[in-house]
């Protein structure tokens, strides 16, 4: 049996062993920083004749802010005494079963994302705005864009997925919360690619939910996350 991710040190019960910087943490993840990702989105979108180096303009900012959410994380489990493994983060859980599943799950979530995306293709609507400016064109920028890739994979799985989902299981005593309104806030901080988009890796961010809570583990979701930026290189 698969642990549960909270399970090792605290538990859904003890809502009042949340502190209040994992608190303001919370609401900055899903509300603070999704919000000023779509406003300045939409209110200064990218200018692609102002791009001179994709390395210094977009992949080193991007990689600077994923570790500055994985050291405020880490910052916050350090003051609380927990260790990462009630993110259900463990060096064990990268098994080959664990990579494996994650494997899997990418190939049966890109199938059905590509199904959606032709849906709403055949009802009028835009899956995804074009992001072909983001993509490496030369080697250098191809090593970076790994980085990256494997960057995200992490950073935004121990965020979306391990940090809120268990500490709003913790404040409402159940998961779902987290899993849901964190999938949305996971669409809304990628409004660059769109309305489209968002409702697209909202989706996709929900799959990934229902992966951590049926794993018990970030392991699997961390592997098809990274592979699946990775991938991307291939699709441009």
């Amino acid at each position: 049996m698969q642990e549960r991710p909270d399970s090792e040190h605290t538990s859904v019960a003890k809502a009042d062993r949340l502190s209040r910087l994992q608190q303001i943490l919370l609401i900055v993840f899903l509300f603070v920083y999704p919000s000023i990702q779509f406003i300045l989105n939409y209110l200064n979108p990218p200018d692609l004749s102002q791009i001179q180096s994709r390395i210094l303009e977009l992949y080193l900012p991007s990689l600077l802010l994923q570790i500055l959410v994985y050291a405020v994380i880490a910052l916050a489990l350090f003051r609380d005494n927990e260790p990462l493994a009630t993110l259900g983060l463990r060096r064990r859980d990268f098994s080959p079963t664990n990579i494996g599943i994650g494997v899997a799950f990418l190939i049966v979530a890109v199938i059905v994302l590509n199904i959606l995306s032709r849906t709403m293709i055949y009802f009028g609507m835009t899956p995804q705005s074009d992001i072909s400016y983001l993509m490496p064109k030369t080697t250098l920028e191809r090593i970076f864009w790994i980085i990256l890739a494997a960057s995200a994979g992490i950073s935004e799985e121990i965020c979306f997925r391990g940090f809120v989902i268990t500490r709003l299981g913790r404040l409402t005593g159940s998961v779902w919360p987290g899993a849901i309104i964190g999938a949305i806030a996971f669409g809304a901080s990628h409004s660059y690619q769109g309305i489209g988009g968002i409702v697209l890796i909202g989706l996709y961010g929900f799959m990934f939910s229902l992966l951590f809570l049926a794993r018990g583990t970030l392991a699997p979701c961390i592997v098809a996350h990274a592979l699946q930026d990775m991938i991307a290189l291939f699709g441009y």
